[in-house]
């Protein structure tokens, strides 16, 4: 019989990521570099996950980021 993962009371599966996105590709994503997404990530303004020793960032993240960055808003003269 196979061992299974312990289960976390109270969790909850999460929704389709769509996927995981390396650091790289993150920062393509975001338009930024991997140095700034280290910055969101140790900042706690982006959430990362670890793939083995590999930091990952899933495509709902990224989505929730750009969703709650402030709009730009020009200022009239």
């Amino acid at each position: 019989m196979r061992d299974s993962f312990p289960v976390m009371p109270n969790h909850q599966p999460a929704p389709d990521s769509g996927g995981l996105r390396s650091r790289a590709e993150a920062a393509r994503y975001l338009k930024t570099s991997p140095r700034r997404l280290d910055d969101l990530i140790r900042s706690g303004a982006l959430i990362a996950v670890r793939d083995g020793r590999n930091v990952k960032i899933t495509q709902a993240e990224l989505e929730r980021y750009i969703a709650d960055l402030p709009s730009y808003e020009p200022v009239s003269a």
